[in-house]
């Protein structure tokens, strides 16, 4: 048992949050800055990110003017969105495999700051913005007998939209954003274990930030009382863990006195998390 705080966290347990699987390094980063990264989608682990629905609808029967329309918007809108990442799922063997030992759970009425939402740039200026989305992820199955009924659903959503003047500088920002909702929120059905929960933002002159390693990012801003709780991923080290994730939450004093702490129950290794 842990001497600071024996919770446990069943393995089975979601609740209403959306969890962000990442290191001790990064957590430390997030919740001294109170924003969490928001990443270019060519930069994902999805290779068809943005690309699967759009050409499941360019398959299908659409008007002829609507469809250019969809290809000259798609164009030019792809190369403008960001998305943060988060999933259903707070103590998932698959997730701490793959992104790591520490999992931060957001409360997602709490995350849009009041309603007001400020993404940072590269220059640090804030940006006021509403062009931020929350979306819960769909997943095809693109197996000929699984995907005509979602493939319809698309295509109802789709023509839901009305294009206006593309020249139209607001109105462009419109449908960007509502096409981004659109193609960001399908997935293959390879990535269905991780439930994932996103924020998309179309950037619309926002100079973003670059990685050492080339990878742009913008940064989203949160009010600490957005992040309730936070769980350690299974390790043979997860004590450790757990009391230096203690140390970094006392350091910031209120902002996060509020937050519970939780250990996996899952008993798994990996020296690789150590």
């Amino acid at each position: 048992m842990l001497e600071v705080n024996p919770n446990k966290y069943n393995p089975l347990e979601t609740g209403n949050f959306y969890y962000h699987y990442t290191s001790i390094v990064a957590l430390k980063s997030i919740l001294s800055g109170k924003n969490i990264r928001l990443t270019y989608y060519k930069h994902l682990n999805d290779t068809e990110e943005g690309t699967l629905a759009f050409n499941l609808l360019l398959e299908q029967d659409i008007d002829s003017k609507k469809k250019e329309a969809l290809k000259k918007l798609h164009e030019i809108a792809i190369k403008n969105f960001y998305i943060g990442s988060f999933s259903g799922f707070g103590n998932r063997l698959s997730l701490w495999r793959g992104y790591g030992n520490i999992c931060i759970g957001f409360n997602p009425d709490r995350f849009n700051r009041n309603g007001i939402r400020f993404v940072k740039d590269k220059n640090g200026e804030h940006h006021l913005t509403s062009g931020l989305q929350f979306i819960t992820c769909n997943y095809i199955d693109l197996e000929p007998k699984n995907i005509e009924s979602r493939t319809k659903q698309l295509l109802e959503n789709f023509r839901g939209l009305t294009f206006g003047s593309l020249n139209n500088i607001e109105e462009f920002q419109y449908y960007s954003l509502k096409l981004g909702l659109l193609l960001f929120a399908e997935k293959h059905i390879g990535f269905y274990e991780e439930r994932e929960a996103r924020i998309i933002y179309y950037l619309y002159d926002v100079k973003p930030f670059i990685c050492e390693k080339g990878k742009k990012y913008i940064e989203y801003l949160f009010d600490p009382e957005a992040v309730e709780r936070i769980v350690i991923g299974p390790s043979n080290r997860q004590r450790e863990v757990f009391e230096e994730v203690s140390r970094i939450l006392n350091k910031h004093g209120k902002d996060y006195e509020h937050v519970e702490l939780f250990c996996s129950t899952i008993p798994y290794t990996d020296s690789n998390n150590d």
